[in-house]
């Protein structure tokens, strides 16, 4: 690329200039289409990653500041960063989807997984969800507002003492023994 050529270019499509954007597309699409074709996620296609890119290219050229850095560098982050959110958000929201997750024979061939996961890891994380859950119900109801607010909310224990009128060093003991007591649960149903 020729980094003064693209510059301005994007002058040029900053003050709406619709060839120099057309312009650009071209000078970045082989970019754009070797990041997506290395990208795989189960809700995109790669089109739709093209797109997105592109996006994010359009998004550059109205925020870009020739002032503080060359677009090249700007817009190609830009893009890179754009795929790795896309990557991330899929990642939290990944879903077991299936058309006919089992026939009428029972088997498992029409299931599809949208992560490179096993069939046993994904019921075995169920599985050890529920168990967790189910022996938290037999807290009492402080223990349960503890693990509420330092585990769930993510909150540190200087906050839960500070919300029940107790001291750190007291935060901290009640830790301990919900964790001990969490511990036994899970050890006396597993025998």
């Amino acid at each position: 690329m020729n980094y003064k050529y693209i510059e301005s270019l994007v002058l040029s499509a900053k003050d709406g200039d619709e060839v120099s954007k057309e312009k650009l597309v071209e000078e970045f699409s082989p970019l754009i289409k070797a990041l997506s074709h290395k990208t795989h996620l189960s809700t995109y296609t790669t089109e739709d990653l093209i797109n997105e890119c592109y996006i994010s290219l359009f998004k550059c050229i109205k925020l870009y500041n020739p002032k503080n850095h060359r677009f090249v560098a700007y817009a190609t982050n830009a893009i890179k960063n754009n795929l790795n959110y896309l990557i991330r958000r899929n990642l939290m929201h990944r879903e077991i989807t299936s058309q006919d997750a089992l026939t009428s024979t029972g088997s498992l061939d029409h299931l599809n997984l949208a992560t490179n996961e096993n069939i046993e890891d994904s019921i075995l994380y169920s599985c050890t969800k529920k168990f967790i859950f189910d022996n938290i119900q037999s807290l009492t109801n402080e223990e349960k507002e503890f693990l509420i607010h330092v585990q769930i909310r993510k909150r540190t224990l200087k906050s839960y003492a500070e919300l029940k009128g107790i001291s750190t060093s007291k935060a901290h003991k009640t830790k301990v023994c919900i964790l001990k007591k969490i511990s036994e649960l899970l050890e006396s149903n597993n025998k």
